[in-house]
């Protein structure tokens, strides 16, 4: 999760609670890619959304737009 600390932490906090939820079990959260089938959440001024090149994208879904898609980040 990369943002702003306070933001972050939120996202983070109610993206691990929704997710064990609906695996039942809990889920790790890092600020770095540091495995295959991460979730990365971020806005574009995180360097790791920002580097994967969907600014255009992500622009056009406005403020409360989001995107979901595979990537890979750092040949992962």
């Amino acid at each position: 999760m990369q943002g702003s600390p306070a933001t972050a932490a939120i996202v983070s906090r109610e993206l691990a609670r929704g997710l064990e939820g609906l695996l039942g079990a809990a889920v790790p959260a890092w600020t770095t890619v540091s495995g295959d089938g991460a979730l990365v959440v971020g806005t574009l001024a995180s360097p790791l959304v920002s580097a994967l090149g969907w600014g255009g994208e992500l622009k056009e879904l406005g403020a409360e737009g989001f995107l979901i898609r595979p990537a890979r980040i750092g040949g992962r």
